[in-house]
């Protein structure tokens, strides 16, 4: 990620300290009987949840850019890893149904973050989840986060490191990755990008539905769908697919600098192979919307890109560094994601060095001295 603000490292040690010393909520259920309401990340103590391993997600949505409406239904494969009397998932939006095993089972909500799933399971043995929602997502909110990016032209589903509980129902945590199919369904002259390889394109009256798949484990937030008018490029480079895309909603003649930049990834993800070894997934591209985020992401195989100026190819290697570390190698807790960012800084530097532009020597060093002893940074 390219982000917009950093965050006082002070802020961050204060909230750790403070969510510690946080007695924990009680409940109706013995604690023991149901997986944690967290996987154990002390930034975020009710990210992903305890006792789960997701192996594959299968989401079925449908979306109106309109009125930002999102109706659907996931159908999550995941192993348990201990006995449990009911698990939790995370999930933002209103649920309707749930079913284990084919099986509707009994559900409550403890708090608009938190899907508890009242259904037995033993440590080894692997089950069904599905569950069905509609709502308003950008609506949704959890913890002064309002993450959806979204207007009545167009969608991108992007943020980091929170975004999955916003379309689809997960244990969201980059300690567990899942394979993905995402079927995702909207007006026919809309263009739905996804990770991954694009399966098939299905025309149903005035909807199509466009089916993208992840064969390569992903973090749940780097996952994601972009619907709306895209210019979209693809081919093929040293047996590599790619696929590029711009909105067609960002005015002539930024969005063909766009298109050119983003034209330059199959490029960049060989001369980053040659530095890190061979690339970790088998398609990759980037895809520039017309709204504002305000950041780039890493987004799996095909990261997403506010608009760039044309000099801002180092974004462009830094998202792709990010390929390597941070979504093939992913954080064990969020308080590790200076690696991720670190190495992709670093490649911005080495791409700079081997291209002309100053050695990252002189780089490491005038960032060095910018940042006396008693800064802020």
């Amino acid at each position: 990620m390219t982000p917009r603000l950093p965050v006082p490292a002070t802020a961050l040690v204060v909230a750790v300290v403070l969510m510690a010393l946080l007695p924990l909520p009680s409940t109706a259920d013995d604690a023991a009987s149901y997986g944690s309401e967290g996987i154990g990340d002390p930034y975020f103590p009710l990210d992903g949840n305890g006792g789960i391993d997701v192996q594959h997600y299968d989401v079925h949505d449908s979306y109106r850019l309109p009125d930002r409406w999102l109706a659907g239904w996931t159908r999550l494969t995941l192993r348990a890893t201990d006995t449990l009397a009911g698990f939790q998932l995370d999930f933002l939006l209103p649920v309707q149904e749930v079913l284990v095993d084919g099986a509707a089972v009994d559900w409550s909500r403890p708090d608009a973050h938190e899907l508890r799933i009242t259904a037995a399971v033993e440590a080894g043995t692997t089950h069904e989840v599905l569950v069905r929602y509609a709502g308003r997502a950008d609506a949704a909110g959890w913890d002064g986060e309002r993450n959806w990016l979204g207007d009545s032209h167009e969608v991108v589903t992007m943020n980091e490191p929170h975004m999955a509980a916003w379309w689809f129902p997960a244990n969201d945590h980059p300690q567990d990755k899942a394979t993905m199919d995402v079927h995702l369904t909207a007006r026919r002259g809309l263009e739905v990008i996804g990770n991954g390889r694009r399966v098939s394109r299905t025309v149903h009256g005035r909807l199509a539905t466009t089916h993208w798949r992840s064969v390569e484990p992903l973090a749940p937030y780097l996952a994601f769908f972009a619907a709306g008018h895209f210019e979209v490029r693809r081919g093929a480079d040293h047996g590599l697919p790619w696929l590029v895309a711009v909105s067609a909603q960002i005015p002539s003649p930024t969005r063909e600098r766009s298109l050119r930049l983003m034209l330059r990834t199959p490029a960049i993800v060989h001369w980053l192979q040659g530095e890190l070894g061979r690339y970790p997934f088998s398609s990759t591209g980037g895809l520039t919307t017309s709204l504002s985020p305000g950041f780039a992401l890493e987004t799996q195989t095909r990261p997403t890109y506010p608009v760039l100026g044309s000099a801002r190819v180092t974004t462009v290697v830094h998202e792709l560094a990010h390929q390597w570390f941070g979504d093939s190698v992913a954080v064990h807790d969020w308080r590790d994601i200076w690696l991720n960012e670190g190495a992709a800084t670093f490649m911005e530097a080495r791409y700079a060095e081997t291209h002309g532009h100053g050695s990252a020597q002189a780089w490491l060093e005038g960032l060095y001295d910018d940042n006396p002893d008693g800064s802020s940074f």
